[in-house]
């Protein structure tokens, strides 16, 4: 098969092009979810009209809110890790606090406004961590919180939530590991990379039950592995 740059890509069949490794190419991404939303009937489900005390995070206005009534949403699946600080409580109204988040959350925010979607959910955050009762609310309605958002995205790398979605940040990612590939005259060999369930069946994420469950709900997942990204539906 013929492999071109990005900016060399032929209007033929039976084409690929190299792509930068150290970023995710979120068109194709973007691509991915269009041709879901379109073209599967039984993935399509509509934003429900009502989730009792569900909260977001506006990832415009960069604040947690009440979630706007048949709007959609992004949710976030990962794993908190061994050395997890205590959650800070965010109020509704409150100016979400950003810079002193775990990187994959950061890493998830910026993902849901490179994708052109406003709202996030998280459970570190729009659960109140500190709160009982709003706890017990939340806990019980979190299959319909997988099962009707638009799309999960899948931290399925690190060992913790400081090790981000590679890729997908705006840091360089020194974790992503490479394609190899080589040069031969005109000629472009690239390596195979290995089947999705060899980089997810290691991930720590893949081990926990409670994440296996949010897979499980999700009707299309977006999952970061140390090697490529890989979407689900």
């Amino acid at each position: 098969m013929p492999v071109f740059s990005a900016s060399q890509i032929p209007p033929t069949p039976y084409t690929a092009r190299l792509l930068d490794q150290g970023q995710v190419e979120f068109g194709v991404c973007r691509y991915w979810i269009e041709r879901c939303s379109t073209g599967h009937d039984g993935c399509r489900t509509p934003p429900p009209s009502n989730l009792p005390g569900l909260k977001v995070i506006d990832c415009q206005l960069m604040m947690l809110v009440r979630y706007p009534p048949r709007c959609h949403y992004i949710t976030l699946s990962y794993v908190w890790g061994k050395q997890t600080s205590a959650a800070r409580t965010v109020n509704v109204g409150d100016a979400f606090p950003e810079r002193s988040c775990p990187r994959v959350i950061r890493d998830a925010i910026a993902v849901t406004k490179i994708l052109g979607y406003r709202y996030l959910w998280i459970d570190r955050y729009c659960i109140d961590q500190n709160d009982a009762k709003d706890k017990e609310s939340q806990l019980a309605i979190m299959d319909l919180i997988y099962e009707t958002a638009t799309l999960t995205l899948v931290a399925a790398a690190g060992e913790d939530d400081q090790h981000g979605l590679p890729g997908a940040g705006t840091q360089p990612i020194v974790y992503r590991e490479s394609q190899p590939r080589v040069h031969i005259g005109d000629l472009t060999l690239v390596s195979t990379l290995p089947d999705v369930t060899f980089p997810i069946h290691r991930s720590r994420w893949v081990k926990r039950g409670w994440t296996y469950q949010e897979a499980m709900l999700s009707r299309r997942l977006l999952i970061f592995t140390p090697i490529q990204v890989y979407f689900i539906c």
